[in-house]
């Protein structure tokens, strides 16, 4: 497990997600509590892009690969659904204690009633989004066996949902229905679109299971 948490959460992995939390909260502008789940709902998606799509890829880059490709199958895909499951914890744990960075920009949202409500809601909603485009992320870089192929595809996607296009998806498949849900009455349909990413994301690591070996020529 210690050996797992050091490969999965380098140093400069914490230093850049760190940073990218409090820039964000220190520069999103908001005019009330509810639109900090929101203002991070995305930005966490986006980040969780580049921490987790080298779950994998980091055997490649520091050439380790042939060696951990001669672990059992199984070994091999429990280690590396670790290391990312590890990644989407302390992404969460990092939204958890960045939600209240905002509270910094305006001091008086502290004596607003329901901020606990808001808060479990928005971690939870943020969550769901980091471990699907997390998953996706790192899934795709392990079938295009490229790094960049693979974070430029799910940038893509990204960009798309994100995008007034996005909008028009119904909320119960929509996984950034939260956030565009903080404009309008709110209703049980995000939770069911953010439930159909969790599901997703379940799938996506089971499909990993064929895509954990990576031949020379596929090394970019």
């Amino acid at each position: 497990m210690n050996y797992n948490i050091k490969i999965a959460l380098t140093r400069a992995k914490v230093c850049y997600s760190v940073s990218f939390l409090l820039i964000l909260a220190l520069i999103r502008g908001i005019s009330s509590p509810e639109e900090i789940g929101a203002a991070m709902d995305a930005n966490v998606a986006l980040l969780a892009i580049i921490f987790c799509s080298d779950t994998y890829y980091q055997e490649i880059q520091d050439n380790r690969w042939e060696v951990f490709n001669l672990l059992p199958g199984r070994n091999r895909y429990h280690t590396i659904c670790q290391r990312l499951l590890l990644q989407v914890i302390y992404i969460s744990l990092l939204i958890s204690l960045g939600y209240w960075v905002f509270y910094i920009q305006k001091t008086a949202y502290w004596s607003e009633a329901g901020k606990l409500r808001l808060y479990i809601t928005a971690v939870f909603a943020c969550s769901a989004s980091v471990l699907f485009f997390g998953t996706l992320s790192f899934t795709l870089v392990n079938l295009f066996q490229n790094l960049w192929m693979g974070i430029g595809s799910t940038f893509l996607i990204w960009t798309i949902l994100n995008s007034m296009a996005g909008k028009r998806i119904p909320d119960c498949i929509n996984v950034f229905a939260y956030g565009i849900s903080q404009s309008l009455e709110m209703s049980v349909d995000w939770i069911i679109g953010k439930l159909v990413a969790v599901i997703a994301s379940i799938l996506l690591i089971y499909s990993n299971k064929r895509f954990l070996i990576w031949r020379k020529k596929g090394l970019r």
